[in-house]
């Protein structure tokens, strides 16, 4: 389970705001978000797949993958790791429009995923578990482990939060924290009429970070939970903001990466 909340508003002040928590077994070994050598790449990285969940560019472009579990690839597929998707993008110089067709024609390299993906002028969304793709209008969106427009207690929630959050004095802090909300969706919050796919997840918890709890597998227990939050700031200007929290099983921060963009100069703190 993964959840990307973003507001997207390309003609604003900030074009893309972006908070999202990573949700995974504290045992899997990755690094924390920085510059990659070589590339103009600002994430953190999936050591053990390979690839990255979520990452952007000094340049304004953006991609972020969470696994969708209801779709399988094909027992004859060549598995590729999902998190290749967006290093591919960020690295690439195709627009948007074609890389949506390029993932497109490769669709079944892949177990199931959801990929939303742009820069400061369009955003996309994609998935393999259905055809298409989607170009995304301004406005926000929370995307979990299922597709896009069926919302599941978590996002609805994620949305909520996020609509509540002043746009004018944005900080990574107000991100951040919003991420790290344990609370359940109140009664208060407006209703609708539920799709089935939304009836069938009503019991799951709405929670938008998830608390570590225990797995067993024989003789051994793994831990698994929300293990980091990303927030991301791009400005209209191409400011740029990038800082990633990473927990402990108790929920406590035990590390923060912190990398600015600002014209020509790159500042990064570990």
């Amino acid at each position: 389970m993964c959840i990307i909340t973003l507001q997207f508003e390309p003609t604003g002040s900030h074009p893309l705001l972006v908070s999202a928590n990573r949700d995974e077994f504290f045992c899997r070994p990755s690094e924390i978000a920085h510059v990659w050598k070589k590339s103009s790449i600002i994430a953190g990285k999936d050591l053990q797949g390979g690839g990255t969940w979520l990452g952007a560019t000094f340049s304004g472009r953006f991609a972020a993958v969470t696994n969708f579990p209801a779709h399988k690839a094909l027992p004859s597929a060549s598995i590729v790791s999902r998190g290749t998707l967006v290093t591919e993008f960020l690295i690439s110089s195709l627009s948007p429009e074609n890389y949506a067709s390029k993932v497109s024609r490769d669709i079944g390299k892949y177990e199931g995923f959801n990929l939303i993906f742009g820069d400061r002028q369009s955003l996309f969304y994609i998935t393999n578990a259905r055809p298409g793709v989607e170009k995304l209008n301004p406005g926000i969106y929370s995307l979990s482990n299922s597709f896009l427009d069926r919302t599941c207690p978590r996002s609805l929630n994620a949305v909520t939060k996020f609509s509540q959050i002043s746009k004018l004095n944005i900080t990574t802090d107000v991100l951040v924290n919003t991420m790290r909300d344990n609370s359940e969706l109140g009664a208060s919050s407006p209703s609708r009429q539920k799709n089935d796919g939304e009836r069938a997840s009503s019991a799951i918890s709405s929670s938008i970070f998830m608390k570590a709890i225990p797995m067993k597998n024989k003789e051994t227990t793994s831990y698994y939970g929300t293990v980091s939050t990303t927030a991301l700031i791009i400005a209209k200007n191409g400011d740029t903001i990038f800082r990633e929290d990473r927990y402990q099983k108790n929920g406590k921060t035990k590390a923060r990466s912190l990398v600015k963009f600002q014209l020509t100069k790159v500042k990064q703190s570990v």
